[in-house]
């Protein structure tokens, strides 16, 4: 049977405090029983026991709750948000084209950079018209992109969109070729 535990009172816990403060030499003569020690660390250990909380279902919680909001942000990206999910790239089609695409696309920058930084420097405006005539060359590349997703194994397609490539590269190269000229044309003239 378990033992009712009494309630004391604040002026009650008061008085017992002052009477121990006051008889202190006389708590003090005798040593606690050998046992004292163990039997308090375990009724500690007990009550303590009592509030421990494993982390471990929350952790739990936590990851599939990560997977499954990084799962949906996937899907929601590849059928909603992205704006390229109705087309389909030239190096989508297999490996071989993927590596072709990616040389094309390397001289492609190389070649925009060069006719920018070192052809086209003090002229704005004609920089402008370049890139309005490379802008409608990429709008061709779209519709070839949105007809390839649409037609996945239709080969003229895909040898339309290395014509694209090609197309472009060779506007660079005669882009180039042409102020290239035109400055050994003005060094001469010099």
């Amino acid at each position: 049977m378990a033992r009712k535990k009494y309630k004391w009172t604040q002026e009650e816990l008061d008085n017992i405090f002052d009477f121990i403060k006051e008889n202190r030499d006389k708590f003090d003569v005798a040593d606690p029983s050998k046992y004292h020690g163990t039997h308090f660390f375990n009724k500690l250990g007990r009550r303590f026991k009592k509030a421990y909380v494993s982390i471990r279902p929350h952790i739990t919680k936590l990851v599939v709750a990560t997977i499954m909001v990084w799962f949906l942000s996937f899907v929601a990206w590849g059928n909603w948000i992205n704006p390229d999910r109705d087309k389909k790239t030239y190096g989508s089609v297999d490996f071989k084209h993927r590596i072709t695409e990616l040389k094309y696309q390397f001289y492609i920058v190389t070649l925009r950079f060069s006719l920018r930084f070192n052809h086209l420097k003090g002229f704005p405006e004609i920089r402008k018209e370049i890139n309005n005539d490379l802008k409608e060359m990429d709008l061709y590349y779209d519709d070839l992109q949105r007809d390839l997703k649409q037609n996945p194994n239709n080969k003229e397609i895909i040898n339309f969109m290395e014509t694209y490539y090609k197309m472009k590269l060779k506007t660079l190269y005669d882009y180039i070729s042409f102020y290239k000229e035109r400055e050994n044309i003005a060094l001469l003239i010099e």
